[in-house]
């Protein structure tokens, strides 16, 4: 007889080995993607943006193109602000910025977070703000210098964002600049001005205060709205024009984010991790249901959650979430395939990423400050060489028949796109909790031989490739009785 094992994509973490049967529960830099599993792709160090030139962390990054076409990448770690353009770093930190610190202090009522940055585009010059200084800052790219603090906007701010209709939107501060800002509180500058800021009969300026308990958190312009978070609430910020200008409405409650940067936006979507839980907003707000999310919370450091930090890979339908762990710094990640709904982790340690696009590769950043241009190598190394990485992913318990037979297998009918290009092996076992027998590494052929007596078994796959595509599977297997 003919056993196929068709095991569905992504990671499952349920408590026991017995309980994933018939899943994937463990992987290392492979992904699921278009019904085939698959290398993740690998990395090197960006030209001249190692650690040695970046100081610290990077905590957020913004990549565009300038009216001429030209490719750009800003840098913001927690006491510096880079531009790099055609592999070289130029330092263009604002005269008189104040610092951060690389790691989050203090207690859970009077914490002071790891500094992180927000970025956004006007015109064709970045603008942005840092947790730890509070101001607006335009960068005038053609000009070159320092950053500059843009004129009469409001002296401490925990972020920024531009609107679709073209609103430089400062998130958490006062029209009138008052020291330590209002949390709570949405101020705008006149349309499509960087300097315009106190509201007239004659402009759109203006300003507005949510709502609720929670203080302001991160802002992300959608198709036809402006997001903000709060630590307990989400609100969509929504053009009426007349003498309000905006109108803000409530559209999730307790669903706070976990970090300043721990969102993504897409397709008029918004997805992200909160304290417990994964969400999505996609005109309301849901619960994403994640079958490791206690594995992930439990893990977590909660003292640093300001680090984490969410990226998207779009060719892959993946959004990454950097995380630390057994660390001060982020040493994980949780991947989300949203297109097919599965999820994965990656020991692997990030502060912050940016997609495709402007650029020909990914980028990720990693805690000593280089950089990495991601899915362009066929090898896992950061700087120096470590730690370096073995793609692989194991399943739980695969049962044979009704797991009440001892079958004989004697063949493996492979499904992949070119034999040799997966290495793997198979370890069997009569009952969930007896030892293991592991049978070492096959090669395949088509079919492949083997020599396996068991009730149950898991599989081992090793990529050997990067075009290495593993599908479903058959076993040619003989019962062999009750005992």
């Amino acid at each position: 007889m003919y056993v196929p094992i068709n095991i569905p994509p992504g990671v499952v973490k349920l408590g026991t080995d017995y309980k994933g049967k018939g899943r994937w529960i463990d992987s290392s830099m492979v992904r699921w993607h278009e019904g085939s599993m698959r290398t993740v792709g690998g990395w090197a160090i960006l030209t001249n943006a190692t650690s040695s030139a970046i100081a610290g962390p990077v905590r957020g990054m913004l990549a565009y193109r300038r009216n001429t076409g030209q490719a750009r990448v800003i840098f913001g770690t927690h006491n510096k602000l880079y531009d790099y353009t055609g592999g070289t770093l130029t330092t263009i930190t604002p005269t008189g910025f104040t610092a951060g610190v690389v790691q989050a202090t203090g207690s859970y009522y009077a914490p002071t977070e790891a500094n992180t940055w927000s970025f956004d585009m006007f015109g064709e010059d970045p603008i942005g703000c840092a947790w730890s200084d509070g101001k607006l800052y335009h960068w005038d790219s053609s000009a070159g210098g320092a950053a500059t603090q843009l004129a009469n906007s409001p002296e401490y701010c925990v972020g920024v964002v531009v609107t679709p209709e073209g609103f430089v939107t400062a998130l958490g501060g006062d029209q009138d600049g008052t020291t330590g800002g209002n949390l709570k509180n949405v101020a705008w500058a006149d349309q499509r001005s960087l300097s315009v800021w106190a509201p007239t009969t004659t402009n759109q300026a203006g300003d507005f205060t949510l709502s609720g308990e929670g203080n302001i958190m991160a802002g992300r312009a959608g198709r036809q709205e402006t997001l903000i978070w709060t630590d307990i609430d989400l609100f969509a910020m929504r053009y009426i024009g007349g003498d309000l200008i905006y109108a803000f409405h409530k559209v999730g409650s307790q669903c706070g984010p976990i970090s300043r940067r721990s969102m993504v936006t897409f397709g008029g979507k918004a997805v992200w991790m909160g304290r417990e839980s994964f969400y999505i907003y996609n005109g309301s707000v849901e619960k994403i249901s994640c079958p490791m999310a206690n594995t992930i919370f439990s893990s977590l450091n909660q003292d640093q959650r300001s680090q984490v930090a969410a990226m998207i890979l779009t060719d892959f339908n993946e959004i990454w979430w950097f995380y630390p762990s057994t660390t001060n710094d982020n040493d994980n990640a949780v991947v989300y395939n949203y297109a097919e709904n599965h999820w994965r982790t990656e020991a692997i340690d990030r502060s912050a990423g940016i997609d495709r696009g402007v650029l020909e590769y990914p980028l990720m950043a990693d805690p000593s400050g280089a950089i990495y241009e991601h899915e362009q190598a066929s090898t896992y190394a950061d700087e120096g060489g470590s730690p370096s990485f073995t793609p692989y992913a194991e399943t739980g318990p695969i049962e044979l028949g009704n797991g009440d037979q001892v079958m004989a297998i004697q063949q493996f009918i492979p499904d992949e796109n070119t034999l040799g290009a997966n290495t793997f092996k198979i370890f069997s076992r009569f009952y969930p909790t007896a030892s293991e027998t592991d049978n070492g590494f096959i090669t395949l052929a088509n079919p492949t031989d083997v020599r396996i007596t068991a009730r149950q078994i898991r599989l081992r796959v090793q990529p050997q490739n990067p075009a290495a595509r593993w599908g479903s599977q058959r076993l040619k297997a003989e019962p062999g009785g009750n005992r």
